[in-house]
């Protein structure tokens, strides 16, 4: 891995969205909440998102949703050029945790939203009861996922005040 994609990384929040064309690595940690990725095996590019929820109330627009936040996704990667037959999905979390029980219904949602759009799923690692860090290399489509039993303060670091 060379120092320049090193310095091109991006932390991945819930909520939050990223596209870049340029190759980068996009980090984050997930317990219930879904990181999903759109690479464009075509085009070595990808898409990313993390949520929360699997749908929005009527009037909220918020990526922390399923709903909200695929559609957005891939109607964003449409509008950069992708075609919906080169596009495979990488899903992260899903867990089942003592707060809620958001996680299945969460994956659920992103399959049922991938299913619609004819996007493949190139890898899932979802379910369980372990939150999940990751890292992903945009232009490769590749993941590697570390397993806690909890999260911790010092996991965001360098990203928690």
């Amino acid at each position: 891995m060379n120092k320049e994609l090193l310095n091109n990384t991006y932390h991945l929040k819930p909520g939050a969205l990223v596209i870049n064309k340029q190759p980068m690595l996009v980090n984050g940690f997930i317990g219930s909440g879904l990181f999903v990725s759109l690479w464009d095996k075509k085009k070595k590019y990808s898409g990313c998102c993390s949520f929360q929820h699997p749908k929005a109330p009527l009037t909220d627009t918020k990526a922390k949703y399923a709903d909200v936040a695929l559609n957005h996704l891939i109607n964003q990667m449409k509008q950069l050029g992708s075609d919906m037959s080169d596009l495979r999905a990488h899903l992260i979390g899903g867990s089942i945790t003592k707060h809620n029980s958001y996680g299945e219904k969460n994956v659920n949602a992103a399959r049922k939203l991938l299913a619609k759009n004819s996007i493949g799923i190139l890898s899932s690692d979802t379910g369980g009861t372990m939150t999940r860090k990751f890292v992903y290399y945009t232009r490769t489509g590749e993941t590697v996922t570390a397993h806690f039993h909890q999260q911790r303060k010092e996991m965001w670091f360098p990203y928690s005040a």
